[in-house]
């Protein structure tokens, strides 16, 4: 949410509205930071967790190759054995750690970023910045969001656009638009007025 739309959302006469507006939008700002510094935190705390049990499995291996030198040494080969499988099982377990949490971390930030594109689209398209936030939360299907293989959005503008058809309430309309089926009427002066049915109408 920007600091704009936060500001709207308080009441106008309250004394120091554009500083309380800032300070709630600074904090924020610096929650989602936490919140990724987290994620990323966390993930280079299993990095190293994995990097760790490659190692242990090494120096397990290493082992193992002394004691095949021995023929004499069947306790310690036997040994070695269970020591390899129980470091693989290790291994693994954290690989499969890793991959969720950098997975989940990635969906996170792809999410992110569709919603700041989507959010300037929107608001291109005329639809006021205080109502963007929820509209996305309410009506936004982010699997209908597609990408090429550098993992950039390719379809935002049509999809808004269908987005516009579909809710023609939540828009503001030029007046060189024609009205049609479901947009709202014009107000005395000639303009239209976009929200005379209000914001949740649909």
């Amino acid at each position: 949410m920007k600091e704009a739309s936060i500001r709207a959302l308080l009441p106008k006469d309250l004394e120091g509205r554009e500083e309380i507006a800032a300070q709630l939008y600074a904090a924020m700002n610096a929650g989602v930071e936490s919140a990724a510094n987290k994620s990323q935190a966390e993930i280079d705390k299993l990095s190293a967790k994995l990097a760790a049990a490659e190692t242990a499995k090494n120096e397990a291996e290493e082992a193992l190759n002394a004691a095949l030198a021995d023929e004499s040494a069947d306790d310690a080969l036997k040994a070695a054995n269970a020591k390899i499988a129980e470091l693989e099982a290790s291994l693994q377990a954290e690989q499969d750690a890793h991959s969720t949490t950098k997975t989940g971390y990635d969906e996170k930030e792809s999410k992110a970023a569709a919603t700041a594109e989507l959010t300037k689209a929107l608001t291109a398209k005329r639809m006021p910045e205080e109502f963007v936030e929820d509209f996305i939360a309410a009506r936004v299907d982010f699997a209908q969001l597609k990408r090429d293989k550098d993992g950039k959005l390719t379809n935002v503008d049509k999809y808004v656009e269908s987005l516009a058809e579909a809710h023609p309430a939540k828009f503001l309309v030029s007046e060189e638009r024609k009205f049609e089926a479901g947009d709202p009427p014009p107000s005395g002066d000639g303009k239209t007025d976009p929200f005379i049915t209000g914001f949740d109408s649909e």
